[in-house]
Formats: structure tokens, C-alpha cells, sequence
């Protein structure tokens, strides 16, 4: 907002009403223009509040997907183990079988 300082034709005559016209009207302006600035840093404050709560929401949603990412990868690595020991025993009893007959 841009302060323009407004005064009455009628305090131009006089150079103490002129004077005193000119600082109310600046007074007033300044005045608006720290509101506005107040206001601007409310809203400031408000958006970087909620920047950080989303940033916050955003590293427990990485946290919980290196966790998941974590017992998918142990998962797989049980299944590995798994189809091993079954591919093992698959193995024994196709020997146990060709020597018994």
C-alpha cells in the first residue's frame, strides 16, 4: 500500500494548520502501513506453520517407508531362504526316490 498524504485546501492557508494536517495525515499513514505489514507477517507466520507441519507430516512418511522398505527387503530375504531350503529338500527326495526304485 502506498501512503499518500491527504489534507484540506482549508489547512494549506495557514502554516501551523498546514503542519499539523501534514503529520496527522502521515500519522495515519504510517499507521496503515504498519497494520498492513502486520497483517502480511500474520500470514506469513500462518503459511510457514503450515509448511512445517507438512514437512513434519513428510519425514514421518519417510520414516515409514524406509521402515516398509526395510521388512519388504527381510521379507524377501525369508523367502529367498525359503525357496532354498525347499529347492534342497525337492532335491532329496527326488534322490531318495531314483535310489529307491
Amino acid at each position: 500500500m502506498s501512503a499518500t498524504i491527504i489534507y484540506p485546501v482549508a489547512f494549506q492557508r495557514s502554516g501551523v494548520d498546514h503542519t499539523s494536517a501534514v503529520i496527522q495525515s502521515a500519522s495515519r499513514a504510517t499507521t496503515d502501513v504498519l497494520a498492513d505489514m502486520q497483517r502480511a507477517s500474520q500470514a506469513s507466520a500462518r503459511h510457514l506453520d503450515g509448511a512445517t507441519r507438512e514437512i513434519a507430516l513428510m519425514r514421518r512418511q519417510e520414516d515409514q517407508l524406509a521402515r516398509h522398505a526395510d521388512d519388504i527387503t527381510q521379507t524377501s530375504q525369508n523367502l529367498g531362504a525359503q525357496m532354498q531350503r525347499l529347492i534342497e529338500e525337492t532335491r532329496r527326495m527326488v534322490s531318495y526316490l531314483r535310489a529307491d526304485h
